[in-house]
C-alpha cells in the first residue's frame, strides 16, 4: 500500500482485553477499526513499561497474537509499541498515587497482576546491573517517569531485549515501535559506558566528586565528546536492532516513530534524527497535557521539523493528538491536514472509534488531495542541531531561532526547514534561507552556504551566527564574513532602539531593535537598517544572489504550550499570557515579508485564518483553517474542557475570503471545488487563472473550521 494511504489508530489493550476478552471480542474491536477505514493500528497498554512485566511476557505475547489475528482478518496491520527500557518504581506516597491513577484512567489496576506491586517497590536484583548510572551519585538514574531506566551499552540488557523482540516478531506483527531509546538524568556512567567512552575517545569520565564541574561544561572537550558518545550509543542501538530484525528475516517491518519535541533541546540524546532513515512514518507527539487549541503554535514548529525529516526519507509525516470530544477531534484532525501530515488520535484512556468515522470517511473521499502533498515554500529556516546540542547556554540561540520561525509561519509565509547536513542541491530548492542565531557553523557549512548565495539564493543571517566552529572553539564574526566573501566590516558593539527597515522599496517601522553587532558597509554593500546612528542590517551581493545580515527586531517571544496535566486526579487550568503572535507578525514577520516581496499564497479575510497549498497529482490542494479566538490578546486561563467554538455546532464564517495562489506551473486550472466535513456536498467556486495566478473568493457561510479546496488542472 502507498504509505500515504495508511490511516492509523491506537489499539489499546488493558485489563479487559488482557484478562477478559474472547476471540469474538477482539474481532468486534477490529471490525470497528475497519468500519472507520483504519488500515494500521499501533498497540498501547498499561503494560507499556515492559520490563516490570517480564514474568508475564508469555501472557502478553498471547494477547498480541490474538490482536494480530483479529486485525489481519479485517485487513488491518499491527505495529507493536512499548517502552524499550523504562520501568515504574514509585519512591514515595505521591508517586504511588500518580501511578495508581494512571492505571485507573486506563480501566486497569496494578493488583490485576499478582506480584506486580512488589516488583514496582523492589526492582528485581537480576536487572539492577543493567540500569543507567547517574554520574553525580554513582547510583541508578531516575527517569522522568518515576522509575529506573536501562543502559543501551549493557550487553546483557541488549541480549535480553533482542530476545524479547524475537518473541514479539513471532506473533506476526507487521511492525514495531521501540520507544524511549534515551538517556535520563545525568547518565550514563556505568562501567560499560565508562569503558566504551575511553576506548572510543581516549577520555575518562569523572567520578561523582568531579562530576558537577564536568556536566554541561561545553568548554570541556571531554564533556562535548561525552554528549556525542551518548547520541552515538542510542543511534547504534537502533541500528543494531535493525540488523537483528533483518538477521531474522524481517526486512520490511513498519517502523513508525515519534518524539514530542526536539527543536528546543535533545537533552536525552534521543536518536530520533540520527536514526531517521529507519522510520517508515515520521511523526510528532503533540503531547497529551498540552491544551490543544492554544498550544498548536508550538506544535507547528515541530511540524516543520518532522515534515523536513520525512521529505528527506521519502516517507509520510504524521501528527499524534489526544482529543476527547468531537470539536477538538475536528480541530486537531484539520490541523494535520493543514500541515500536510497524516493523523493519529487517541484518548489517553482508550479508543476514539465513535468519533473517527466522519473524518476518516472524508479523508477516503478526498484521498487524492492528501497523498504525498508537495509544499510550495517561500523560504526555508536553517536548523542547526550542532548549535542546539553543543553550545553553552544554547537556549540563548534556540529561543530566537524558534521565535523567527514562528513569526514566519504565522505571517502567511510557507516555511520549510533545512538541516546542517543538507546538500547544496537541497538548499538550492529554496529562494530564501533564514538562519536565526545559527551559532555553531562548520567551515564546510559556511562554504556550502556561500555557494547557495553565489548560485542565486537569498541568504539571511540573524544575530550571532557562526561564532563557534564545529569543535566548539570561538570564531570572530569578521572571520565568518570573510568565509562568506562579505566585504563589510563588523563592530561587536550593541545598538538598541528604533529604526526603519528598508528593502527594495519596502519598509517596516521597528521600535525595539536589539543588535549585538553593527556594521561598516563595504564596497557595494547596502545599509538596510540604522539604529542609534549605527548600521544594524546590511545587504551584499554574492555571485548572482545576496547575503543579508539582520539584528533581532523584538525580544523574540515565543507562543509556547500551555499544560493541564490530565494524568493527575485533579486537573488545574493553565495560565496563558497574551499571545505574542500579533507582535511577531508586526516585526520579524513583516521584515521577512519585505525581504520576500510576496508569497505564493495570499488569503484576505476578516477572520484569522491559516492556510497552506500543496501540489498533488490532480493539481493543487489548498487548506483554510480557522484560528479565530485561539491567539488571545490578553491573559486567560485555559483547560482541556474549553470547547473550540469555531469547530463546534453550526458556526460558519460570517464573511467572504479572497484567495490568490501563484501557481508553480502554468497548466490551466479547470475547476475549483470547496469541501468540508461540515457539509456532505462539495461547492464549485468561480475563479480566474491568468496562467500565473489562480484567484477565487470563498463566499461567507460555507464552512466554520476547515475547508479543503481542490484546484484541478
Amino acid at each position: 500500500m502507498n504509505p500515504w494511504k495508511e490511516r492509523f489508530a491506537w489499539f489499546w489493550y488493558n485489563d479487559d482485553e488482557i484478562f477478559r476478552f474472547s476471540d469474538e471480542d477482539f474481532d468486534r474491536k477490529a471490525a470497528e477499526f475497519a468500519k472507520n477505514g483504519i488500515t494500521t493500528v499501533i498497540t498501547f497498554s498499561s503494560t507499556h513499561f515492559r520490563w516490570n512485566y517480564r514474568p508475564w511476557w508469555p501472557k502478553l505475547y498471547d494477547v498480541l497474537r490474538r490482536i494480530v489475528r483479529a486485525c489481519h482478518a479485517h485487513g488491518i496491520k499491527v505495529v507493536e509499541h512499548h517502552s524499550s527500557q523504562l520501568t515504574s518504581a514509585p519512591k514515595d506516597e505521591h508517586e504511588w498515587e500518580l501511578v495508581e491513577y494512571s492505571f485507573a484512567m486506563r480501566n486497569s489496576s496494578i493488583d490485576s497482576w499478582p506480584g506486580l506491586r512488589e516488583r514496582f517497590a523492589d526492582f528485581p536484583e537480576e536487572y539492577k546491573p543493567w540500569l543507567q548510572i547517574d554520574g553525580r551519585t554513582g547510583t541508578p538514574a531516575r527517569s522522568n517517569y518515576m522509575g529506573w531506566c536501562m543502559c543501551f551499552n549493557n550487553p546483557d540488557y541488549r541480549a535480553a531485549y533482542m530476545e524479547y523482540m524475537k518473541g514479539v516478531l513471532e506473533t506476526g506483527v507487521d511492525g514495531v515501535m521501540n520507544d524511549d531509546v534515551q538517556y535520563f538524568s545525568q547518565s550514563c556512567a556505568c562501567p560499560h559506558c565508562r569503558k566504551l567512552f575511553y576506548e572510543q575517545t581516549g577520555y575518562e569520565l569523572p567520578d561523582p566528586e568531579h562530576w558537577p564541574a564536568f556536566w554541561e561544561n561545553y568548554a570541556d572537550p571531554v564533556y562535548v565528546a561525552f554528549r556525542r558518545f551518548r547520541l552515538a550509543s542510542t543511534t547504534a542501538f537502533y541500528n543494531d536492532l535493525t540488523a537483528y530484525y533483518e538477521s531474522l528475516g524481517y526486512h520490511h517491518l513498519m517502523r513508525p516513530n515519534y518524539i514530542s519535541g526536539i527543536l528546543r533541546s535533545n537533552w536525552s540524546s534521543c536518536p530520533f534524527e540520527t536514526a531517521g532513515r529507519t522510520w517508515t512514518h515520521i511523526f510528532q507527539e503533540n503531547y497529551v497535557s498540552a491544551v490543544r487549541q492554544y498550544s498548536y503554535p508550538e506544535f507547528a514548529l515541530e511540524m516543520l521539523h518532522r515534515n523536513a525529516m520525512a521529505s528527506r526519507s521519502g516517507v509520510p509525516s504524521m501528527s499524534l493528538f489526544y482529543p476527547e470530544r468531537d470539536d477538538d477531534y475536528y480541530f486537531t484532525w484539520a490541523l494535520s491536514r493543514l500541515w500536510g501530515q497524516l493523523y493519529l488520535a487517541t484518548r489517553e484512556r482508550g479508543d476514539l472509534n465513535e468519533l473517527e468515522y466522519k473524518y476518516r470517511a472524508f479523508e477516503k473521499a478526498h484521498e487524492e488531495s492528501y497523498i504525498a502533498p508537495k509544499r510550495n515554500p517561500d523560504l526555508a529556516v536553517y536548523q542547526s542541531a550542532q548549535t542546539r546540542d553543543y553550545t553553552q547556554n544554547s537556549r540563548q540561540y534556540i529561543d530566537p531561532f524558534l521565535s523567527w520561525t514562528q513569526s514566519a509561519y504565522f505571517s502567511g509565509i510557507a516555511a520549510d526547514m533545512v538541516f546542517e547536513n543538507d546538500t547544496a542541491d537541497e538548499l538550492e530548492r529554496y529562494p530564501m534561507i533564514l538562519l536565526p542565531h545559527a551559532a555553531m557553523l562548520s567551515d564546510e557549512e559556511l562554504c556550502r552556504l556561500r555557494g547557495y548565495a553565489e548560485q542565486g539564493g537569498k541568504l539571511v543571517f540573524v544575530g550571532e551566527c557562526g561564532i563557534f566552529r564545529a569543535d566548539g572553539s570561538p570564531r570572530p564574526v569578521q572571520e565568518v564574513f570573510s568565509a562568506l566573501g562579505l566585504r563589510s566590516g563588523v563592530n561587536e558593539e550593541a545598538a538598541n532602539g528604533s529604526g526603519t527597515f528598508c528593502y527594495a522599496g519596502r519598509s517596516v517601522e521597528l521600535d525595539d531593535v536589539r543588535a549585538g553587532l553593527t556594521f561598516a558597509c563595504g564596497d557595494g554593500a547596502e545599509a538596510l537598517l540604522c539604529t542609534d546612528g549605527k548600521t544594524t542590517a546590511i545587504r551584499e551581493r554574492c555571485g548572482t544572489g545576496e547575503i543579508v545580515w539582520l539584528p533581532d527586531v523584538c525580544a523574540n517571544p515565543i507562543h509556547g504550550s500551555y499544560v493541564s496535566d490530565i494524568r493527575k486526579p485533579v486537573r488545574e487550568r493553565a495560565n496563558m499570557p497574551a499571545s505574542p503572535i500579533p507582535l511577531l507578525r508586526r516585526t520579524s514577520g513583516a521584515v521577512l515579508n519585505a525581504l520576500l516581496g510576496g508569497v505564493r499564497l495570499t488569503v484576505e479575510s476578516k477572520t484569522d485564518l491559516l492556510s497552506s497549498a500543496y501540489t498533488v497529482e490532480h493539481g493543487y490542494a489548498l487548506h483554510l483553517f480557522n484560528i479565530e479566538g485561539t491567539l488571545p490578546d490578553h491573559a486567560i486561563t485555559v483547560g482541556h474542557e474549553d470547547v473550540v467554538t469555531t469547530f463546534a455546532g453550526a458556526y460558519k464564517l460570517p464573511d467572504a475570503v479572497t484567495v490568490r495562489f501563484e501557481k508553480p506551473a502554468a497548466a490551466p486550472v479547470r475547476e475549483v471545488v470547496l469541501s468540508t466535513p461540515e457539509c456532505g456536498t462539495a461547492t464549485p467556486l468561480s475563479f480566474t487563472d491568468d496562467g500565473k495566478t489562480l484567484a477565487f473568493t470563498v463566499p461567507a457561510g460555507l464552512f466554520g473550521g476547515y475547508a479543503l479546496i481542490d484546484a484541478r488542472v
